[in-house]
């Protein structure tokens, strides 16, 4: 949905599984006009939060209006960072339960350090590019590993269009069943994408599928040019936390209660890996 006035113009997404608006592009002069008119949409729909990806002239100002600066993501804007920034509707959506081990989480992770990256795959398992052949088995993945999730990954006609839309899937197969994916949401304008969608079959986990994704999502995004990489990551998973560490992602915050996965709200950590220089260097 896009929205114009005088003083502003911003494309804004109404995800209302997740009780929130994401916005997008945006462009402002008159900061009031364009939280009011956010303000008004979240109360009407009943929504909890408002998230906002703001550029460095913009999140100070908007701090003013409500706003709390829960993270960056460097480079997001075509090499200019990017500063998420929240607004909550709901005093039981902003306080996070689990900060403490959330934290804790992050320091062990740290203090253990990055370990070696394996891409090594056993020769019966076939990593390649998806294609929409691979749906039907895709969206049974996904169905298999969440209860539910941010985005309808689980409709064939979400990951039909999300293929056409610049989101690049990857997928390891066994015996010709996909049993790993994971995908790059790619924003060619901006130069940055998404790490997202990430999934395992569990009677196949720890044999390092993710971090053979990863790198091949990498690889792929520096044949496109993107500079800038990022996931958000579950903050209760370990798991995944420390596979994005170990390729080089850096921890740049937490978005508290963002989305709904497997049935409830979850606070996600935000890693942000830059490739320019893997760029100059090739």
């Amino acid at each position: 949905m896009k929205l114009t006035d005088s003083g502003f113009s911003i494309t804004i997404y109404v995800d209302a599984s997740n009780s929130r608006i994401v916005t997008k592009d945006y462009q402002v002069s008159d900061y009031k006009a364009l939280v009011d008119k956010l303000d008004y949409i979240c109360k009407k729909n009943k929504l909890t939060k408002l998230f906002f990806k703001a550029k460095a002239p913009d999140w100070i100002p908007l701090l003013s209006y409500g706003f709390i600066l829960e993270g960056v993501i460097k480079n997001f804007f075509n090499g200019q960072d990017a500063y998420s920034l929240a607004k909550y509707y709901s005093s039981e959506r902003r306080y996070s339960k689990l900060t403490e081990q959330e934290d804790e989480i992050i320091k062990g992770i740290i203090e253990k350090g990055a370990s070696e990256i394996d891409t090594d795959l056993e020769a019966d398992y076939k990593l390649r590019k998806a294609d929409k052949n691979d749906i039907e088995q895709l969206v049974k993945l996904y169905d298999q590993v969440f209860e539910t999730y941010p985005t309808p990954i689980t409709d064939k006609n979400y990951v039909s269009e999300a293929m056409d839309d610049n989101v690049l899937f990857m997928i390891i197969e066994h015996d010709g069943k996909i049993i790993s994916a994971a995908s790059a949401d790619i924003d060619k304008n901006n130069k940055n994408a998404e790490m997202t969608d990430c999934a395992t079959n569990p009677a196949y986990r720890g044999k390092g599928l993710m971090s053979a994704l990863i790198c091949a999502l990498e690889q792929e995004m520096l044949k496109n040019n993107i500079n800038c990489l990022y996931t958000i990551a579950r903050a209760k998973s370990f798991g995944m936390n420390a596979v994005f560490f170990k390729h080089g992602y850096t921890y740049t915050g937490r978005l508290i209660n963002n989305c709904d996965i497997s049935g409830q709200f979850e606070d996600m950590n935000i890693w942000t890996k830059s490739l320019s220089k893997e760029l100059i260097e090739n």
